[in-house]
C-alpha cells in the first residue's frame, strides 16, 4: 500500500523522509500536533531566510511549493488578513497520514506551521481542515500587518 502510494504520487525521498519521520515520532508516542506546528514554523522561517521569496503572500506560497514540491495542485487566495491555501490531497507529498499509511488520532500535517513560518504569519491564528479531497489551511497575516504599521 505504502509503496503504491509513493509511486503513484511521485514522492521524492525527501518528502518521504519528512512524512515518515513525523509518523515515526508519533508512533513512538513523543510527538503531538502542537510540536509539529511549532517546529515546522521554525523550519518555514529558516527556509525564508535561506531561500528568500516574493513579498506577496500568495506568490510566496506558490514559490515555496515550487521550491519544495509539497503538492501537485494547490489554490492560494488572499481574503483580507487571511491567506487560504487549499491542497489537493491526491497530490500532497508530505502527508504523514497518507504516506505513512497509518490512521492518526490527531492531525500531524506539517504545512500549517511550515507555511505560517515562511510567511511570518500568526501561528495561533492559523487553522487546518481536512475532508476527503482537500486540506484547507487558513493563515492569519494579522501579525504581518501589525509589524508593517509599527
Amino acid at each position: 500500500m505504502v509503496a503504491e502510494s509513493v509511486l503513484k504520487r511521485g514522492i521524492q525521498p525527501h518528502h518521504y523522509f519528512i512524512a515518515r519521520t513525523i509518523m515515526s515520532f508519533c508512533e513512538e508516542g513523543i510527538l503531538k500536533y502542537a510540536i509539529v506546528r511549532s517546529a515546522m514554523y521554525r523550519v518555514g522561517k529558516g527556509l525564508r531566510e535561506a531561500y528568500g521569496g516574493p513579498s506577496d503572500p500568495v506568490k510566496a506560497i506558490e514559490f515555496l511549493n515550487g521550491l519544495l514540491g509539497f503538492t501537485g495542485r494547490l489554490e492560494v487566495i488572499r481574503e483580507g488578513a487571511v491567506v487560504k491555501v487549499t491542497v489537493d490531497r491526491a497530490t500532497c507529498k508530505m502527508c504523514p497520514r497518507i504516506i505513512g499509511g497509518t490512521e492518526l488520532t490527531e492531525p500531524l500535517c506539517p504545512l500549517p506551521g511550515l507555511l505560517s513560518g515562511y510567511l511570518g504569519a500568526n501561528l495561533k491564528g492559523s487553522s487546518f481542515q481536512r475532508d476527503w479531497q482537500t486540506c484547507v489551511i487558513n493563515l492569519n497575516l494579522e501579525s504581518l500587518q501589525n509589524s508593517a504599521e509599527a
